[in-house]
C-alpha cells in the first residue's frame, strides 16, 4: 500500500488575508516613500534651474541697463557738443551783427557831421534801427529752434 503523507492542517483564510494585506501595505509605503524622494529630488533640481535662469536674466538685465546708460551718456555728450557749437554760432552771429551796427553808427555819424541834414540822419537812423530790430528777431527765432 502506499503510504499517505499527512496533510498540514488547513490555515485560517482570515489570517492569510491579513498577512497578504500587511505585506501589500508595506510595499505601498515603500513605493510612496520612493516616489516622495523622487519628487523632492526633482523639486530641488527645478529650484536650481530656476535660480540659474533668474541669475542669468538678472545679469542680462544689468548688462542691458549698463548699455542703455552708456548710450544715454554718449547721446548726452553729443547733444552737449551740439549746444556748445550752437552757442558759438550765435556768438559769432552776434559779434558780426554788432560790427555791422557799429559800422552803421559810424556811417550815420559821418553823414551827420557832413551836414546832410536832420531829415536824412533820422531816415538813416530809422533804417539802422529797423535792421538791428530785424537782426534781433532773427537771432531770437534762431535761438528758439
Amino acid at each position: 500500500m502506499m503510504a499517505v503523507e499527512p496533510r498540514p492542517p488547513p490555515q485560517d483564510p482570515t489570517a492569510l488575508t491579513a498577512i497578504a494585506v500587511n505585506a501589500l501595505r508595506e510595499e505601498v509605503r515603500r513605493d510612496i516613500a520612493s516616489v516622495k524622494e523622487l519628487l523632492q529630488a526633482e523639486n530641488r533640481h527645478l529650484k536650481e534651474l530656476h535660480e540659474t535662469k533668474f541669475a542669468a536674466q538678472d545679469r542680462a538685465l544689468a548688462a542691458a541697463l549698463a548699455t542703455a546708460e552708456a548710450a544715454g551718456s554718449k547721446s548726452e555728450r553729443g547733444l552737449t557738443k551740439q549746444v556748445d557749437q550752437l552757442g558759438e554760432l550765435v556768438s559769432t552771429k552776434n559779434d558780426a551783427q554788432s560790427q555791422k551796427t557799429d559800422d552803421l553808427r559810424t556811417r550815420v555819424g559821418n553823414i551827420e557831421s557832413r551836414g546832410s541834414g536832420i531829415g536824412q540822419s533820422a531816415s538813416v537812423l530809422g533804417i539802422v534801427l529797423t535792421i538791428v530790430i530785424a537782426a534781433g528777431a532773427v537771432l531770437v527765432a534762431f535761438l528758439r529752434h
